[in-house]
């Protein structure tokens, strides 16, 4: 008779699988559409060519309005990312439970893998990147002219940069019964029977 557990971890690994792959796919095409975001804005950067051929110069407004939707379009990837991230940590813990009962390390060693390489540090610098890289941008856009939408700017971008760094923190809340995880190996129980109970940081 196959094991219900086996089943269900073969399940929340597929689980894991699916939201890893739509994590990446955010990763991938969100870094790539706010680097080249980052790029196009760059051009409005005043330089002596443009002085020179005396073109009308952009309303510092519009400068700023397009540094703050970059700013929100940062802090939304991130949401998003840590939405995935949930999900996954919610599946590796239940993962991780089922491979106690079953004798099995995959999550395990994974867990073991992530957690010393120091990854989640890693994607919470990347966020901070792009959050002062639009500080830097800001103040490029706007010194010496408007001093006020410089400085303004910079600390818009610090304040998205420590607000990613939150969010990246963010973590499971226990439920009801805290991290208990009551496993029973089978539907029907007789008295004197053993049920093995699994204990969870």
């Amino acid at each position: 008779m196959d094991d219900p557990r086996l089943k269900e971890w073969e399940v929340t690994r597929d689980t894991i699988a699916k939201f890893d792959d739509r994590l990446h796919d955010l990763r991938k095409y969100g870094f790539s559409f706010l680097t080249g975001l980052l790029t196009a804005e760059s051009i409005l950067i005043p330089t002596a060519v443009s002085a020179s051929l005396g073109e009308a110069g952009i309303p510092s407004w519009i400068k700023f309005s397009v540094l703050l939707v970059t700013l929100l379009l940062i802090v939304a990837l991130r949401l998003l990312d840590r939405n995935y991230g949930l999900f996954i940590k919610a599946c590796a813990q239940r993962a991780l439970i089922l491979e106690r009962a079953l004798n099995l390390e995959l999550t395990e060693i994974i867990t073991l893998r992530h957690s010393e390489r120091k990854i989640p540090l890693y994607e919470r610098a990347v966020y901070i990147s792009f959050a002062l890289a639009v500080g830097v941008l800001g103040v490029a856009l706007f010194w010496p002219d408007d001093p006020l939408f410089s400085a303004t700017s910079f600390f818009a971008a610090l304040l998205v940069a420590l607000l990613t760094s939150v969010i990246g923190q963010l973590d499971l809340r226990p439920g009801p019964r805290g991290e208990v995880d009551w496993t029973l190996s089978a539907t029907e129980f007789d008295q004197g029977d053993d049920v093995a109970i699994t204990l969870t940081k």
